[in-house]
């Protein structure tokens, strides 16, 4: 695996665990179209798992919570491909029931980027969202998180925003607009939000993904100082005269004789390169005969 592939591995590791110890559940699309999402205070869908949402889909889910409660949507990022002519091409109705049978919430078809309300709550315990998509060009998406509320006046436990909806205390102060005006987010001190909210998980799962990446890093460097020696190994120059020539009178064959590296050499050439010494050294003795 390449130094990409590591980080890209720490990366999605650390992802992970910040995902897994977030304080609101996500549901993504197109994987959860179809489905009945019970919600019992507040969760978020997107439109899609990448940077876009995809082409070509006829997307319904609905959000169910307990009675007596509503169900409460809140846009909190809404870009899609524009109109056409005057004619939506990608677009979001959001229905006040369990199917896309029932009356829609928003006046006009939600398209674009431009909205005129980015909140709505049912009538009764179900909504659906219908999202449809072409075979054209795709934008960011959406996000927009459903919550269980009520209207006012408010109960034991709930907190009363501003535009008079009643939203669970617990999701306070969150840094998500669960009442749709952004009022559960006002007046959010510092302290006030430390004392509201368990950072153990959240530091847990960031310590554990730091000491993922430094062993990943450290499986890294440890497998390329291998593989430097290795190569620094095999490339390392070794001078023929440092080889030890074999005793002539012991018989050198291919299968024993081992060269530079293991390598087994030409023995032919060593041949003929013993044949040589051997003539030169005849020829030697011949004319100290001859002197």
């Amino acid at each position: 695996m390449d130094s990409i592939g590591h980080r890209m591995l720490c990366v999605a590791a650390v992802a992970c665990l910040i995902r897994a110890t977030g304080a609101l559940t996500a549901v993504y699309l197109p994987t959860s179209c179809g489905a009945d999402i019970s919600v019992t205070s507040s969760v978020q869908l997107e439109s899609g798992t990448g940077l876009t949402y995809t082409n070509n889909m006829d997307c319904n889910i609905t959000f169910t919570v307990a009675s007596p409660y509503l169900v409460l949507a809140s846009i909190e990022r809404f870009e899609l491909e524009p109109q056409r002519s005057g004619t939506c091409i990608d677009y979001v109705n959001l229905h006040d029931g369990a199917d896309v049978s029932s009356s829609t919430l928003n006046t006009d078809v939600m398209c674009g980027s431009s909205l005129t309300n980015t909140s709505y709550i049912t009538t009764g315990q179900q909504m659906t969202l219908h999202f449809v998509t072409d075979s054209s060009a795709v934008y960011l998406g959406f996000n927009i998180i459903f919550t269980v509320a009520s209207l006012s006046p408010c109960a034991g436990g709930q907190y009363t925003c501003n535009n008079t909806y009643c939203t669970p205390s617990s999701v306070t102060c969150d840094s998500y607009d669960q009442c749709g005006d952004n009022s559960d987010e006002d007046n959010c001190t510092s302290i006030a939000s430390s004392s509201s909210t368990n950072w153990t998980p959240l530091i847990v799962g960031l310590t554990l993904g730091l000491l993922v990446c430094l062993l990943v890093a450290a499986f890294a460097v440890y497998r390329r100082h291998r593989l430097k020696r290795y190569k620094k190994f095999q490339h390392e120059h070794i001078d023929r005269e440092d080889i030890p020539d074999p005793d002539p009178s012991y018989p050198v064959t291919h299968k024993y004789f081992r060269g530079i590296r293991g390598q087994h050499p030409d023995i032919s050439s060593y041949r003929a390169t013993e044949d040589s010494k051997e003539k030169q050294l005849q020829g030697n003795d011949e004319k100290t005969a001859e002197t």
